[in-house]
């Protein structure tokens, strides 16, 4: 069995890792919160916002990673979707070489990673549950 190199935090507060070896990485939910004042963002945007909020999730790593993405629930289809912000995170995503991709790719990498994750539930289970604030312990993957 092959053992994964440990994360490090970097000095500039990032932990720098492949994409590959971020998407094998375990996440549990560590909050979930209704945001009205997204949603009226949202909703000025013209985007059929019905309710809005934040979630964050917690790697169950040392150093722990942490996502925080937002999201609102669509009026006429009732879905779940992920609002059109960048997903808050101190993880940089580095290429093969090792070379960070940047901020903005690595936000839209661990969007795009959300998408094939089933945040929906978390964050439905949390809204019925009251906002906890307590984990979870749903995987993200």
């Amino acid at each position: 069995m092959m053992q994964r190199a440990p994360l490090k935090l970097s000095p500039d507060g990032y932990i720098r890792l492949s994409f590959s070896t971020f998407s094998s990485l375990p996440f549990v939910h560590l909050f979930t919160g209704c945001d009205p004042d997204l949603q009226d963002e949202l909703q000025e945007q013209t985007i059929l916002a019905e309710s809005a909020g934040f979630s964050e999730c917690v790697s169950t790593t040392t150093p722990s990673i942490s996502l925080g993405w937002t999201w609102y629930r669509h009026g006429e289809s009732n879905c779940l979707l992920l609002a059109p912000e960048p997903v808050r995170s101190n993880v940089m995503i580095v290429d093969m070489h090792g070379y960070d991709v940047g901020q903005a790719t690595t936000s839209d990498l661990i969007s795009h990673w959300l998408q094939y994750c089933d945040w929906q539930t978390m964050v439905r289970l949390a809204l019925q549950s009251g906002f906890s604030a307590n984990p979870l312990n749903m995987r993200l993957n």
